[in-house]
């Protein structure tokens, strides 16, 4: 059985506010993408992306309920949830994420979720 601790680092990072942890799992070359939204490229894009997240929502958790190893590298499924900062109302989405890992670093990032209740 492979060793998934990286991926609960991974998640805690993010989850303590520790973008700049977070983005260190990510190679240089990385790719990243929320849903279906436009891809940015690096930690830096990676990183302005989920600043925006962080400006809308607080007390994010992320729940992971199964890890698989792909070929490829680690698909995660669970649920996240978040305060909204708008309103203080606690909400909760599924995701499931897609890292392609390479050299111990993710260098495609998919999360597949619908961030909608963030904004609505």
């Amino acid at each position: 059985m492979a060793d998934h601790s990286w991926v609960h680092e991974l998640f805690a990072k993010f989850d303590q506010g520790d973008i700049e942890g977070w983005a260190a799992y990510l190679s240089e070359d990385a790719s990243f993408r929320i849903g279906s939204g436009v891809p940015v490229s690096g930690p830096q894009g990676a990183k302005q992306v989920i600043s925006a997240i962080l400006s809308m929502a607080r007390n994010l958790r992320h729940e992971l309920i199964d890890v698989w190893q792909t070929p490829q590298g680690v698909v995660v499924r669970g649920e996240l949830s978040m305060n909204r900062i708008k309103d203080g109302r606690r909400i909760t989405v599924p995701f499931c994420n897609v890292f392609d890992v390479k050299e111990q670093r993710i260098q495609r990032y998919l999360a597949h979720l619908d961030p909608s209740p963030i904004f609505n």
